[in-house]
């Protein structure tokens, strides 16, 4: 069942919103891989998709969908927040069985991404490619900025869940730096300063300088 989800390539735009649960389900079927580096990508991923992509099924595919999918994806931070407490060594989570847990998670995530995928398939017949762009976009911006741990217990919707999201996002990173976490999802690019026509003169006397002083 995994190998049909992994080999499969639609071509389109959105197939960029598909690839975060992928990178998680491969990690959970790795013997050798880290674990949490599921958790950061999954997490990122469903807060993503809340952020961006929900209300364009609200728009375009079926409000009812976007109900299904919230409570879906609410299930699975629910199987997230007890697999981070088993790895961090909570002792609320000292009694589940770590490989029964992984397993059980894969398969539900395999159910969970099959579902996700034909909502967006419904997303792709009804945007533009052009507008797929844009939420393509939009997603890879809310992926390297948003939450990289489970919030099951946050509120959900247009307001709370956006507020949610922007007060969880940074203090998640926040925590990720302090824990020196590694965060496999991708990060904002930095942007790189322009000087002013003074800042390189400066920079160029600055230059000059130092080439003076090492002769």
């Amino acid at each position: 069942m995994t190998t049909g989800i992994l080999d499969s390539d639609t071509g389109q735009t959105l197939r960029a919103v598909e690839e975060a649960p992928l990178h998680a389900l491969a990690v959970l079927t790795d013997p050798h891989a880290p674990l949490l580096d599921a958790v950061v990508w999954l997490s990122a991923h469903l807060a993503a998709v809340e952020h961006v992509v929900h209300p364009q099924f609200r728009r375009c595919v079926d409000p009812s969908s976007v109900a299904q999918q919230l409570a879906d994806a609410d299930q699975i931070e629910h199987l997230l927040r007890a697999l981070e407490q088993q790895l961090t060594g909570d002792a609320l989570a000292a009694h589940i069985d770590r490989k029964r847990l992984v397993r059980s998670f894969a398969l539900r995530l395999v159910e969970y991404i099959e579902e996700e995928r034909r909502l967006l398939d419904l997303l792709r017949s009804r945007l533009t490619p052009a507008e797929q762009q844009l939420v393509a976009a939009s997603y890879q911006h809310a992926l390297e900025r948003g939450p990289t741990r489970p919030h099951p217990h946050a509120p959900h919707g247009r307001l709370l869940g956006n507020l949610a999201y922007r007060v969880n996002g940074p203090r998640d990173r926040l925590m990720d730096t302090l824990d020196s976490r590694h965060v496999p999802t991708p990060h904002p690019s930095r942007r790189t300063v322009k000087t002013s026509r003074w800042g390189d003169y400066l920079l160029g006397a600055s230059r000059e300088s130092f080439g003076r002083d090492d002769q």
